[in-house]
């Protein structure tokens, strides 16, 4: 891709970011709550995450979807949980054991609930599922995130099931993926599950 397309990427994926939040913002705190309970009895339901013994969660921000309950459900489960670490200075993330999240979870880089330095290293071939975070998606699993690509880099080298979790509102018909931009597997919201291969790069179209 040549410097202008890039650029032009990044352009339009900030468009695509402030789209997400001007629709997000409308939402009262009963609708989220609402929709956040429908989309998690989704997930009780996924055949991946049924399957699933090792996975890799992330702390919600507080303009995601509340998958605190989710969490604490696949902990009882028994399921061995890990949660990622970031790594500024090589925008990369670590996945790293985490047996109790309400206790073992502490506040670090751009606002994250990120797990100790000195929890256990879980290796990103050992993950049967990935909990993916984003700012928007398509149907067909493309992704848009935050920016940093930190999810991108770690699910290149990572062959588990990703499976996101967004409302309605950060649901696009296309987005301006790049060559390195990985999508998901699954993508749940409140209407429905909706599966797919992880994506090649698609046209924008707003």
């Amino acid at each position: 891709m040549t410097d202008a397309l890039h650029a032009q990427a990044l352009a339009d994926k900030a468009r695509v970011r402030a789209a997400v939040a001007a629709r997000l913002d409308v939402l009262s705190p009963e609708q989220r709550a609402e929709r956040d309970r429908r989309i998690r009895a989704r997930a009780h339901d996924l055949p991946e995450l049924r399957g699933a013994r090792t996975i890799l969660a992330y702390a919600p921000l507080l303009d995601e979807v509340d998958l605190w309950p989710l969490i604490e459900t696949l902990r009882a489960q028994g399921n061995r949980l890990a949660f990622a670490r970031v790594h500024p200075l090589t925008h990369r993330l670590t996945a790293h054991a985490v047996r109790d999240p309400a206790t073992e979870l502490a506040p670090g880089h751009y606002g994250l609930r990120e797990p100790s330095a000195r929890a256990p290293r879980v290796a990103a071939a050992a993950l049967d599922a990935v909990l993916v975070p984003g700012r928007a998606f398509t149907a067909q699993g493309a992704r848009v995130g935050r920016g940093g690509g930190y999810y991108d880099r770690f699910l290149a080298r990572c062959p588990a099931t990703r499976i996101a979790f967004a409302y309605a509102e950060q649901i696009f018909e296309a987005l301006p993926c790049e060559a390195h931009d990985l999508g998901v597997h699954v993508v749940v919201t409140s209407r429905a599950a909706h599966r797919a291969p992880a994506q090649a790069p698609q046209s924008f179209r707003p």
